[in-house]
Parts: C-alpha cells; sequence; structure tokens
C-alpha cells in the first residue's frame, strides 16, 4: 500500500504502531547509509506539533536530520570520532546522560508541598518578603478619545467590571487588552498616572488623563509602602517553589548517601600535590 507520510499525525502513529518486529519502517530521507525510517520520526518529533502546521514541522525535522547527517559523515570521514578528545567527551556525554536519566528515574516527581508548609515558611521567613520600594496596582482602559472615556467610566460606575468593558470594546474604542497592571513600582506605571497613584485613595475610580491623543480611565486597587511585607497571597508561589527546591535536594542527598553505601570509594589527594599533579597544569619540566 502507497502512503503520503506527510499526512496527518494519527497515519503516523498507525503506520508505526501497525509495523511488525520483523517489518522494516518505511524509510523517510537517507543520506549515505544513514537512514531516517518513520518509527525514527515518531521518536525525534514531540507530541506539542501543531495540527495545522504539521506538513511542514515534520518536514523541518526530515531537513535538519538531513543537514545533521551531512555534517557528521563528513567528521566521520575525516577520522574526527577517533580523536582521544573527542572519544574522551562522547564518554562524558554519555555518563551525564545516563546519570540523568538516573535522577529523573528516581527523583523525577515534583516534591509536594503542603499549605501548612507554606503557612509556616511565610511566618519564619517574613524578612525576605518586604517590600524596598512602594508598590501599585490598578485597572485601566486607554481609552481612544476623551468623549469615550468619559461615557465608559459611567458603565465603570454602574457596576461593569474593567474586563467586561474590554471585552465589549477592545480594540475600536479601548486600545489595551490588558487591563491590570499588576503590582509595578513606580517607575513602571503609565507616566500619566504616576503623580496620582501616589495621592489617591485605593478603591478610587479616576479620569479623563490625557495620554498622548488618547484617554486613560483608571482605578487605583492597592498602594503598598516601601518596608510593609507582601501578604501571602502574591508569594506563594515563589515559597512553593523555594521549599520545591529544598526537597529536592534533601532527596538527592539522601539517594546519594544511600548508594555509597553501596560503592568502594576511595580518594587519593596526596596525588594532587605539587609535582605530583604537572600533567594537570603543564607546569612540568
Amino acid at each position: 500500500m502507497r502512503m503520503k507520510w506527510l499526512g496527518p499525525l494519527v497515519v503516523l502513529l498507525v503506520l508505526a504502531g501497525c509495523s511488525g518486529k520483523d517489518q522494516e519502517s518505511p524509510v523517510i530521507a537517507q543520506v549515505g547509509r544513514a537512514k531516517l525510517t518513520l518509527a525514527d520520526l515518531k521518536d525525534i518529533a514531540p507530541d506539542s506539533l501543531n495540527p495545522a502546521y504539521l506538513d511542514d514541522q515534520l518536514r523541518n525535522y526530515v531537513y535538519r536530520w538531513v543537514d545533521q547527517q551531512v555534517f557528521y559523515q563528513a567528521a566521520l570521514d575525516r577520522g574526527l570520532d577517533e580523536r582521544p578528545d573527542i572519544r574522551n567527551e562522547l564518554q562524558r556525554l554519555k555518563r551525564d546522560l545516563v546519570v540523568q536519566y538516573f535522577l529523573n528515574e528516581n527523583l523525577g516527581r515534583v516534591p509536594e508541598v503542603t499549605d501548612q508548609e507554606i503557612e509556616e515558611y511565610y511566618k519564619q521567613h517574613q524578612e525576605n518578603f518586604v517590600r524596598d520600594y512602594p508598590e501599585y496596582r490598578y485597572f485601566f482602559l486607554l481609552c481612544r478619545n476623551r468623549s469615550v472615556a468619559n461615557r465608559l467610566k459611567r458603565q465603570l460606575r454602574a457596576g461593569k467590571s474593567f474586563e467586561e468593558v474590554v471585552k465589549e470594546n477592545y480594540p475600536d474604542n479601548v486600545l489595551n487588552q490588558l487591563w491590570d497592571s499588576g503590582y509595578v513600582r513606580l517607575e513602571g506605571a503609565l507616566p500619566p498616572l504616576r503623580r496620582l497613584i501616589q495621592t489617591l485613595k485605593p478603591g478610587t475610580l479616576y479620569g479623563p488623563v490625557a495620554a498622548d491623543g488618547a484617554a486613560i480611565v483608571f482605578r487605583l486597587v492597592e498602594r503598598y509602602d516601601a518596608h510593609t511585607v507582601r501578604a501571602l497571597p502574591l508569594v506563594r508561589d515563589e515559597i512553593e517553589q523555594r521549599l520545591q527546591e529544598s526537597h529536592y535536594r534533601e532527596q538527592y542527598q539522601r539517594l546519594l548517601v544511600s548508594l555509597k553505601n553501596k560503592y568502594s570509594i576511595h580518594y587519593y589527594f596526596d596525588r594532587l600535590r605539587t609535582g605530583k599533579a604537572d600533567s594537570l597544569t603543564g607546569s612540568g619540566s
């Protein structure tokens, strides 16, 4: 049966799955004696390929494989694979790769962190979450003109959310699709708003404010002074990551200690003394 190898990904998977142990997978490309088969392509192509551009993406993988093979075979023709320094580097890369797979299999799971651990860490390390500078957060609309700004401001006062107003008016009347500034220092705020956010009371809806031919309507959501402690929800993800890294290091050390107990390990540091390590430094006579 003839086929198009660059059809939908499901075709690749089905064909690869139907090939028996004694049946060779169809060849997609060849450089000299080196062959790229359908099964090989299935292994090297990631699962995250975009179905809309599947053909082009698969072709690119084939082209890249061919390019690499051309360079590889040219290197073999010159005998580079027999050079001692390259053989040593290949051995090191092999060792590092095997070790990485071993660690992934034994420590691959992301350590779980409980809410209690996060809360305790936050209480014990609040000095790490003190603001070095004032922070501000505001919602805003960058409106096409002052008339639009006044109309949308009335909608906000009537109870509409910034999200609703943006969805209904972007991009015809509202020029920004993201309305939440996030927590920013003064220099990160929109220039026309910097003076205002320092004095307005949080919760205040203000505008229009002129901005390069457009007009801004905004609400100051929060303002925090320097040297205040960030609330737990603002630093929760950071704490969770720190604790996960700490748990991983602990698991790593436990695994390492248990493995070291299984093997005979010797150190010969006396051989590093001056005169015995000349081969490392190149300082011999």
